[in-house]
């Protein structure tokens, strides 16, 4: 029972070793804040790029009691002055709950080389210790040294993607037959069939943006149909 009032490493950021540039150009001298949030309160603190933009910052270790709850924690990295001075650009960001401990975030800030008039994006990261494990985003300006080996590429995210409105066409026809059976006693029935109808007829048309197998996309007429199928019952139900 006494291990709950022994205290632990949290870890709210990992080892930090990145660079900084402005249309290509490295930042030399430009003030780079690390924030880390913890315990409900973010703590700040700062370094400067050398010569050639790089700049780093220490693995961050907070002391805490072991929680049965989800504790989150939080990193963000911001270039001061930027865009003019005064200014703050958040060019990463990332959270989690408990802590940041892992190989993969170990290898994703093991060389980060941010770009600030880049599109601030969403990415997700692909857990190497778990491979089974649901990618988690994080967002940035940033390329990444280890991206082949811990970020998703567009590639898999594609084929995410494509698995879903595959997933979503189906239980889509699966909620409207459910839906049809009591279209004659439930009065939001017709609201509820409109509403997965109209999900079905986007989610069938946006399938050839990813689609490839001709043999899959040979069904989507079938498909639409099914949906079409529905339409017409709720308009024939809507006249009588």
């Amino acid at each position: 029972m006494f291990g709950w009032f022994k205290r632990i490493d949290v870890q709210v950021s990992p080892e930090i070793k990145g660079a900084i540039a402005l249309e290509g150009k490295p930042q030399a001298d430009m003030v780079i804040k690390r924030g880390t949030f913890f315990d409900d309160s973010w703590s700040w603190e700062s370094t400067s790029t050398d010569a050639d933009g790089h700049f780093y910052f220490a693995e961050k270790l907070v002391k805490a009691r072991p929680v049965l709850y989800e504790r989150q924690v939080g990193l963000q990295l911001l270039a001061v002055d930027y865009p003019k001075k005064g200014d703050e650009d958040l060019f990463f960001r990332m959270g989690e709950s408990h802590d940041f401990k892992s190989p993969t975030r170990d290898l994703l800030t093991d060389g980060m080389y941010c770009e600030l008039s880049a599109e601030y994006t969403m990415s997700y990261l692909k857990f190497i210790e778990n491979p089974s494990a649901v990618w988690r985003g994080f967002e940035s300006k940033c390329r990444f040294l280890h991206a082949d080996k811990v970020v998703v590429s567009q590639a898999e995210l594609d084929v995410a993607e494509l698995e879903r409105r595959w997933r979503t066409i189906h239980q889509l026809l699966s909620a409207l037959e459910r839906s049809a059976k009591v279209l004659d006693t439930d009065q939001y029935a017709r609201d509820d069939m409109q509403e997965y109808i109209e999900g079905g007829f986007e989610t069938v048309q946006s399938i050839p943006e990813l689609e490839t197998d001709s043999q899959k996309l040979s069904t989507l007429p079938a498909l639409k149909q099914q949906f079409q199928t529905y339409q017409d019952l709720l308009n024939k139900d809507e006249q009588q």
